[in-house]
């Protein structure tokens, strides 16, 4: 009698996993770390585009505490550690957070327009020198790849400073 509850548990341990489609790709280990001033740069979505037709999957990761971004490649409900084999266009993004010179206090204490106008020309300031340059962040213009292979891990470090 207790077989059938262990043949149960055994069967769900084994079936009841990720599933992946069809034209699921094999993936191969890819790590990308980006730096900013020479230090680790925390919190940066690093995206793989293929050169190439490649299905329904995305192949991305964001940058740890040192800076690295372990590239995975999923799909709605599934995710393999790894990048597809294939040569990738590499783009980054960050999200830009506006820190005012300001303090809240000294904001109430401002006329509306004046707040306004205040607080509009601290955002043109933020785009106008954005975390991510636009050679980086801008799939149109950027030309960083990698080339993922089978047998070789890729890796590939890229300094923000290099692009501005």
């Amino acid at each position: 009698m207790t077989i059938i509850p262990l043949l149960w548990g055994l069967v769900c341990l084994t079936g009841c996993g990720q599933k992946l489609p069809p034209d699921w790709p094999k993936t191969y280990p890819c790590t990308i770390t980006v730096t900013k001033d020479g230090q680790p740069y925390e919190g940066v979505t690093v995206i793989l585009s293929r050169t190439e037709n490649h299905g329904s999957w995305a192949v991305a990761g964001v940058t740890d505490s040192s800076g690295i971004a372990e590239i995975e490649t999923s799909w709605t409900h599934a995710a393999t550690t790894g990048a597809p084999e294939g040569t990738f266009i590499v783009t980054a993004s960050k999200a830009e957070q506006i820190v005012l010179s300001k303090s809240d206090a000294e904001l109430e204490a401002m006329p509306y327009d004046q707040r306004t106008a205040f607080v509009e020309a601290e955002e043109a300031k933020a785009r106008a020198n954005p975390l991510i340059p636009r050679a980086l962040a801008d799939p149109a213009v950027a030309k960083v790849q990698i080339v993922v292979t089978p047998g070789t891990p890729a890796a590939l470090t890229i300094e923000i400073n290099d692009y501005r």
